[in-house]
C-alpha cells in the first residue's frame, strides 16, 4: 500500500486493539442510546400536548423529524433542562466527548499505547459512560411517568450506571 503522510495508513488489527476498540463502540452505543431517549421524550411530550397529531401521519411525520434534526443541547433546552441541572449538563457533555473526542488520535494500532494510557482510556471511557447513563436515567424515568410504565427504585438507578460503566469497559 501506498502511504501518505496525511492519510490512515495502519489497519492492523490484534486482539487487544480489536477489544479497545469494543470499549469505544459500547461507549457510543450508550451515548446513542441516550440521544435517542431524549428524542422519544421529546416526541412524547409533542403527542401529549397534540393529540391530534398521530391522526395525520404527516403531521406525526413532522414531529418525528422535528425530533431527529434537534441537536441534543437544544432538545434538552425544549424538555426544560437547563445547564443549571448538573445531571443533564454532564451529560449531555459526556456524550458529546464519547460522540466527538474519544476516537481522535486512535486511527493508528493500539499496541503501541502504554499500559497505563490504556488504562486511562479505558477509565475515561468508563466515566463518561456513566455520566450519560445518568441523564438516560433520569429521561427513561420521565418516558416511564409519562406512559404510565412502573419507575425503578433509586437503587435501581444505582445499580444501571455502574452496570453500564462495566459493560463500556470491559476488555
Amino acid at each position: 500500500m501506498v502511504r501518505f503522510g496525511i492519510f490512515m495508513a495502519d489497519f492492523q488489527r490484534t486482539e487487544s486493539s480489536d477489544s479497545l476498540y469494543g470499549v469505544l463502540g459500547r461507549a457510543l452505543v450508550v451515548a446513542t442510546r441516550f440521544e435517542a431517549s431524549v428524542r422519544a421524550l421529546s416526541t412524547l411530550l409533542g403527542i401529549l400536548a397534540d393529540r391530534d397529531v398521530v391522526a395525520s401521519p404527516q403531521e406525526l411525520e413532522r414531529l418525528l423529524e422535528q425530533a431527529r434534526k434537534r441537536q441534543l443541547a437544544g432538545s434538552l433546552r425544549d424538555l426544560g433542562f437547563s445547564d443549571a441541572d448538573t445531571d443533564m449538563r454532564s451529560a449531555r457533555e459526556a456524550r458529546n466527548a464519547i460522540a466527538h473526542e474519544a476516537a481522535l488520535g486512535l486511527d493508528r494500532c493500539l499496541d503501541a499505547l502504554s499500559e497505563p494510557e490504556v488504562a486511562s482510556l479505558q477509565a475515561w471511557l468508563r466515566q463518561l459512560a456513566k455520566a450519560v447513563a445518568v441523564g438516560d436515567c433520569i429521561v427513561c424515568t420521565l418516558i416511564s411517568v409519562l406512559t404510565h410504565v412502573p419507575v425503578p427504585s433509586a437503587a435501581f438507578h444505582r445499580r444501571y450506571t455502574a452496570a453500564i460503566g462495566d459493560w463500556v469497559s470491559a476488555v
